[in-house]
């Protein structure tokens, strides 16, 4: 902040913490964490890590604009996230 304020007096932990109180967004940070660590453990290649990456982050989105329902996007991650364990690099 220019006005020399911490995140805390912004409020910048209350929007951050409203965010992750959402069904579709704790069911992206899962999905994007198994990827995470999966590309660490080197069970997928940076090819596959960005492809996938990006089609949560589709859903994500669509959930974000209202194209989807919050069911529909969480049930989308959980299986992508459950498919994604079968992939190899």
């Amino acid at each position: 902040d220019p006005k020399g304020r911490l995140c805390r007096k912004v409020g910048a932990h209350i929007k951050a913490q409203k965010l992750h109180d959402v069904a579709y967004e704790k069911a992206y940070c899962r999905a994007y964490d198994r990827l995470k660590h999966r590309k660490r453990a080197g069970t997928i290649d940076t090819k596959t890590w960005n492809k996938l990456v990006v089609e949560i982050q589709d859903i994500r989105d669509d959930a974000r604009a209202g194209k989807i329902s919050d069911a529909e996007a969480v049930e989308k991650l959980s299986i992508k996230s459950m498919l994604n364990q079968n992939v190899r690099g």
